[in-house]
């Protein structure tokens, strides 16, 4: 009896797994060769694509290093020449003091001249 119960129920420790065969034999049964080819065909147009789509992102990712290398190397020279450029106005601007106290002390001289 147990052995006919078991011939009943194909499946009866997985019955998802069991219906879900039936289904998919079904619907191979089901599907004319036409239907079958369209699939195929849509499959590998789909499967084309994302091919395309995966070769491009990676073209793509290439790319935006590049870019980006680019960019810190320009960023690097920008500051650089920042650097550079404060460096030269500080120097100017204490050339420029030391010249005024010069100038001043010339002046100063010249006046106290003046009145001697």
């Amino acid at each position: 009896m147990a052995a006919r119960m078991h011939l009943a129920t194909p499946c009866p420790s997985r019955p998802t797994r069991c219906m879900q065969l039936r289904r998919f034999a079904q619907k191979r049964l089901t599907t004319t060769v036409e239907e079958d080819s369209s699939n195929r065909q849509y499959y590998e147009e789909v499967k084309e694509r994302e091919e395309r789509a995966v070769s491009e992102k990676i073209q793509l990712e290439q790319k935006l290093k590049l870019q980006r290398v680019e960019l810190h190397k320009q960023a690097t020279q920008m500051q650089s020449t920042a650097d550079r450029l404060r460096a030269q106005l500080h120097e100017l601007g204490e050339r420029t003091k030391k010249e005024m106290a010069n100038i001043g002390a010339s002046a100063k001289s010249v006046r106290a001249e003046d009145f001697s």
